[in-house]
């Protein structure tokens, strides 16, 4: 038995709460955050000295995730929605 289930969970409930956490921050810090402010600095590091570097970077995780599991949707395209269909 998995020690961080309780004993009567349900199967699997407990696997889907990190990621359930994860969502939730990533949301909070959307309404909260300066967001704006961060994706500036965000350009300003992809066009600096660094860019190609975050560029593999980004590519690579994205190639990793791609074999894990073709059909995952990234939250940033979801938030990407969802501010859309505000």
């Amino acid at each position: 038995m998995n020690e961080n289930r309780k004993p009567g969970d349900e199967k699997g409930k407990t696997d889907f709460e990190p990621a359930r956490r994860y969502r939730e921050k990533v949301a909070d810090h959307d309404r909260k955050g300066d967001t704006d402010e961060e994706a500036e600095a965000a350009r300003r590091d992809l066009e600096g000295p660094e860019g190609e570097e975050l560029r593999r970077a980004e590519a690579a995780g994205k190639a990793r995730a791609a074999e894990e599991d073709p059909e995952i949707e990234c939250v940033s395209d979801k938030l990407r929605d969802r501010e859309r269909d505000r």
